[in-house]
């Protein structure tokens, strides 16, 4: 729902992202290249960070992975995102990519599959605060087309979709599924167009990765959030954007 306010992405806010992470996080600068990552995603990180041997310094909610990479770990949600990627770009990032987990809303993919994101739904809140109100919000086509070239260096198969990005996750209706379905939509998550639109207006470059944990569809939910295969697909993207994208 777009805010009361009509055209309220016009207006400066009083509130500043910067004036809080100086305060509350104790830095005033990122590296310029960053991902969002979520608790849950926290450990598959870090083992990869070991695994390389990256060193890395911690500023509460942010990680600087050798003064190259800045990793924000940002709690489930587009509000919760959406503030993490203003405070990113208010500390220097210019390009962020978001990983997650999604949900598939076809029997055609299985659990642990990775979906670049191509455009989402605006089926959140907090995206109208930022851009001017529209059906889908998108990522940066260049970043998405670094990201596919080097997943593809990396033999790491993906697919490219568009994403339904909700608010409520316990109110995925099966009218809602068919329909996005059929408008060619194959995931459901949380985050991703709040993630674009932010960028979006901060300029910045943006782009989400998903791994599929469930699969929602034919008035079924499947799930299997803690699947090995979940974690191996994140623990292979950390890996390549670490090798690849951090230098």
């Amino acid at each position: 729902m777009p805010p009361i306010l009509n055209n309220k992405y016009l207006y400066e806010s009083v509130v500043k992202s910067l004036d809080y992470a100086k305060e509350e996080y104790g830095i005033s600068k990122l590296p310029k290249k960053g991902i969002i990552i979520y608790p849950y995603e926290f450990g598959i990180l870090k083992e990869v960070l070991e695994k390389y041997k990256f060193k890395f310094e911690k500023f509460k909610r942010f990680l600087s992975v050798e003064n190259k990479l800045a990793v924000g770990v940002s709690p489930a949600s587009a509000p919760n995102a959406a503030a993490c990627v203003d405070e990113m770009a208010a500390l220097g990032c210019e390009s962020v990519i978001n990983i997650g987990v999604a949900g598939s809303l076809s029997l055609e993919t299985k659990i642990g599959d990775i979906v670049l994101c191509d455009k989402a739904l605006r089926d959140e809140g907090v995206s109208y605060h930022y851009i001017k109100p529209n059906k889908f919000a998108y990522p940066s086509l260049d970043l998405n087309s670094y990201i596919k070239k080097i997943l593809y260096k990396n033999d790491v198969k993906f697919k490219e979709a568009s994403s339904w990005t909700t608010d409520a996750p316990y109110r995925e209706t099966n009218v809602e599924i068919k329909k996005y379905f059929k408008e060619g939509i194959l995931t459901v998550e949380m985050e991703a167009s709040a993630v674009f639109s932010v960028a979006d207006y901060y300029k910045i470059k943006s782009a989400s990765v998903f791994v599929i944990s469930d699969i929602v569809c034919e008035n079924k939910w499947y799930r299997d959030f803690n699947s090995k295969k979940v974690k191996d697909s994140l623990y292979n993207i950390f890996s390549v954007i670490l090798k690849e994208y951090s230098v």
